[in-house]
């Protein structure tokens, strides 16, 4: 509650600055954030949202026999690669006010099964184009931050300005970009690794052309 709070205290000052057709607001975010409270927010602020649902009896009961049937088409002939497969329908928790959309991604390969929920209410997008081309840009954000704070110690934001900040964290990967630079202009193309920070970076540019 206090995440909706916040954020609809933010909404409330942005739009006092700017016109209310020139932004379209959207939250991403994974399951650990999908209750009732958001989704009234989202709907009663006009907000688009797309959040990870955790999986429940009856969300299963939806997609059985798809997971047989692709499990079916995963050894049929014998494949090797991952079968993925979307559905969607509308269903919803007793606590939730109303039904939403709910898409499901099944997908069978060699370690079984896996079968994961989005609920959403953005319409006009086809269920397979929603959950890889919107949703799963969240986690490869994160995957981004993570890199970023990992290898280029970006955690190390103490500045009381976000300005300085932001310059702090824009200094950072400099060395590692000059030296990419430096190593491709004197014919080294290769990816290799490159210890920058006390860690491992990789980047191309260290082995010379054999």
């Amino acid at each position: 509650m206090t995440a909706v709070r916040f954020r609809s205290a933010s909404v409330q000052q942005m739009s006092c600055r700017t016109s209310p057709t020139s932004i379209v607001w959207r939250i991403r975010a994974d399951s650990h954030y999908c209750s009732p409270p958001v989704i009234d927010w989202c709907r009663a602020n006009d907000i688009d949202f797309i959040l990870g649902l955790a999986p429940t009896v009856t969300l299963r009961k939806h997609v059985a026999e798809l997971e047989v049937s692709t499990l079916a088409r995963f050894e049929a002939p014998a494949k090797t690669d991952k079968v993925r497969r979307f559905k969607e329908f509308f269903d919803g928790a007793g606590s939730w006010s109303r039904v939403e959309r709910i898409i499901a991604r099944i997908e069978v390969g060699a370690q079984g099964a896996d079968a994961r929920f989005i609920v959403t209410n953005l319409a006009g997008v086809k269920a397979k184009a929603l959950y890889e081309d919107v949703y799963c840009r969240r986690g490869a954000a994160e995957n981004h931050i993570k890199f970023w704070k990992t290898h280029l110690a970006a955690d190390r934001t103490s500045c009381t300005r976000a300005t300085a900040n932001q310059f702090r964290l824009s200094c950072m990967p400099a060395p590692t970009g000059l030296y990419e630079e430096g190593s491709r202009r004197n014919g080294c193309v290769r990816a290799t690794f490159f210890h920058f920070l006390g860690s491992v970076v990789p980047i191309h540019g260290l082995s010379p052309i054999a």
